[in-house]
């Protein structure tokens, strides 16, 4: 291309651009003095320059041009913000517009509009990125198009970047996202963000060296006079959070587990408030459906049988003031049906105010009725068998004609007197243990002493003392 040709290039540039680059085989082959001054190069310096040396990165370059030959193909030219550099290594944004040079293979028109009212825009954005750099999170801001226009030194040093590194780079490759889910996940930022102008959310990101980490994202978009859209991104490095939340994940999960094989529920109550959070199995004991009801201190207190408010009132306050490290509390509460279910309310104050007042109480509660029930029985039997044994023993005269073991029956002591009742009624020394909460080993001892102070040599022998003494009926 001769001199001739470069001076028609020079008059076909649009009108009030500020300088104008005619790419062929990616080399600079002509530029006005006003382009040598935008860019801070003496005069002729930018001639046959490689084209690559006006952008950030080598990456930049290649997606620019992918641009450009994309929308020419399309409709004859290119308009748009882009990133270039200039001879200082500084970063300035121009909008850049591209056109084919008619009867020219492969050379091109570019124009570079830093016009005065784009400067003055320039610079109010410019403090508003001032601002954003100072705060301490990561702050990244991109274009419509994807593209990186702005990032803090915090978000420089969260994705381990140099200084203005990734400018001109895709935001996409911030994203460590590679689950099966990744694109149905960003498909909904995507709506987020067009509905909304807002979005927020936990995310794995990508730094330079590949390693993912997790970040909390706060994304909106803003729009500035006479640019396009930005949008800003605030992000903060939340991996430890993340570890701390799987392992509280873990830990509740071995909890409910033992939970459920004790039939006990969990509970978390806000003192300031009143609202309640409850697993499935407190619903269940106070007759409740968890997908439909709720349950608050309020509610839980008016469940309370009134025999019983009082001193479940005085307890719980007395661990309130931090005067019981836990508390336990045996009281009735009103099952939806209408009948009244024992429950054992077992918790601890997890927070408190500066100044020592409860603001958070967790616990457990148990359905106790059973053991309840059996331990009133196990008391009712142990009443008669007390009594009997003394209506007999003043009763019947001493002699060859006396119950035998009716004497030796006063020495028992009471849990042999219970054990003996429950062995008359048919159970086994397992299954008296576990109504007596003791184990098997301890039971067989009980049995063997109170066979041995009333002659007994067989469970028969024990049950037809029962039978006779008026324990059982014949």
């Amino acid at each position: 291309m001769d001199l001739s040709t470069q001076g028609r290039l020079c008059e076909k540039a649009p009108a009030g651009s500020a300088g104008s680059v005619d790419f062929s085989d990616w080399a600079v082959l002509w530029a006005n003095e006003e382009m040598h001054r935008l860019f801070g190069y003496a005069a002729t310096e930018l001639i046959d320059r490689p084209s690559r040396a006006l952008f950030a990165d080598q990456a930049s370059f290649e997606r620019f041009w992918q641009d450009v030959l994309h929308q020419i193909g399309t409709r004859n030219y290119f308009k748009g913000p882009v990133m270039h550099r200039r001879k200082d290594g500084g970063l300035e944004r121009f909008e850049v517009g591209v056109t084919p040079v008619e009867g020219v293979a492969n050379a091109y028109l570019a124009s570079f509009d830093l016009a005065r009212p784009a400067q003055e825009r320039r610079r109010n954005l410019a403090d508003q990125l001032q601002v954003l750099g100072a705060i301490s999170d990561g702050v990244v801001v991109y274009s419509d198009a994807g593209r990186i226009v702005y990032t803090n030194g915090a978000a420089d040093a969260l994705f381990g970047y140099g200084a203005n590194e990734l400018l001109g780079q895709e935001v996409s490759h911030l994203n460590g996202d590679d689950s099966p889910e990744a694109e149905e996940r960003a498909r909904a930022v995507r709506c987020a963000l067009g509905d909304q102008g807002i979005w927020q959310g936990d995310s794995v990101a990508r730094r330079r060296d590949g390693s993912r980490f997790w970040i909390n994202s706060t994304i909106s978009g803003h729009s500035f006079p006479g640019l396009e859209r930005l949008w800003i991104a605030v992000v903060r490095d939340i991996t430890s959070r993340k570890a701390l939340e799987d392992e509280l994940k873990r830990s509740k999960e071995q909890l409910e587990l033992a939970m459920r094989g004790s039939s006990s529920g969990m509970w978390s109550v806000d003192m300031l408030g009143g609202d309640m959070v409850c697993d499935g199995r407190v619903f269940e004991i106070f007759g409740l459906d968890p997908a439909g009801a709720t349950m608050s201190r309020e509610r839980w207190v008016s469940a309370i049988h009134p025999d019983d408010l009082n001193f479940a009132t005085a307890v719980f306050r007395q661990h309130l003031k931090g005067e019981t490290p836990i508390f336990q509390i045996e009281h009735r509460v009103r099952h939806t049906e209408g009948h009244w279910v024992w429950i054992l309310t077992s918790g601890k104050v997890m927070e408190r105010t500066e100044s020592g007042w409860a603001t958070r109480v967790i616990g457990t509660c148990q359905d106790i009725s059973l053991q309840k029930r059996l331990s009133q029985e196990t008391e009712n039997l142990l009443i008669r068998l007390q009594s009997v044994i003394k209506s007999v023993s003043l009763a019947t005269p001493a002699g060859p004609h006396a119950i035998p073991g009716t004497s030796a029956a006063g020495s028992l002591t009471r849990r042999e007197m219970t054990v003996l009742t429950l062995i008359a009624e048919g159970l086994t020394s397992t299954q008296i243990a576990e109504r007596m909460h003791l184990s098997p080993g301890t039971i067989g001892s009980h049995r063997r002493n109170l066979m041995a102070k009333l002659d007994l040599h067989s469970t028969a022998e024990v049950t037809r003392f029962a039978m006779e003494h008026g324990l059982l009926a014949r």
